[in-house]
C-alpha cells in the first residue's frame, strides 16, 4: 500500500506521534512538524479534529482506530 502512495524517489520514514492528552496546542514542535510533513498519516480515532487539521491538504490520511467491536481495518491490512 505504501509503494503506490510514496513517489520512487522518498525515501520511506515512520514517526510515531503521541498526542498526549489529545489537546493540539500541547504538541511538541517536533511532532507538529511531522505531521506537516508526512506523505501519509494513519491515525487513530482518539486523534481531536484540530489536529488532523494541520495535516496539509492531499495528504492522504487514514483512520486505523480500532475500538470494541468497531475495527476501521483488519490488523492484517493496517500491517
Amino acid at each position: 500500500m505504501t509503494e503506490a502512495l510514496l513517489p520512487a524517489q522518498v525515501k520511506p520514514r515512520l514517526t510515531l506521534v503521541g498526542a498526549g492528552p489529545g489537546a493540539a496546542d500541547l504538541l511538541t514542535v517536533r511532532a507538529l512538524d511531522r505531521i506537516k510533513s508526512a506523505n501519509i498519516v494513519l491515525y487513530d480515532a482518539l486523534v481531536a479534529a484540530e489536529i488532523l487539521a494541520h495535516i496539509p491538504a492531499g495528504i492522504p490520511a487514514i483512520c486505523v482506530g480500532k475500538r470494541a467491536g468497531a475495527h476501521a481495518f483488519p490488523q492484517e491490512k493496517i500491517n
